[in-house]
């Protein structure tokens, strides 16, 4: 269950501190300006 919930947390929740962005989205952007 708790497997679960983190999948879904990281991939569907929309955080206000990371601009409602999913953490996924916001962490995959971050490794994109970090690239660059």
């Amino acid at each position: 269950a708790v497997a679960d919930f983190m999948g879904r947390y990281n991939q569907k929740w929309l955080v206000e501190k990371l601009g409602f962005r999913s953490p996924r989205q916001a962490f995959e952007e971050y490794q994109l300006q970090m690239a660059a």
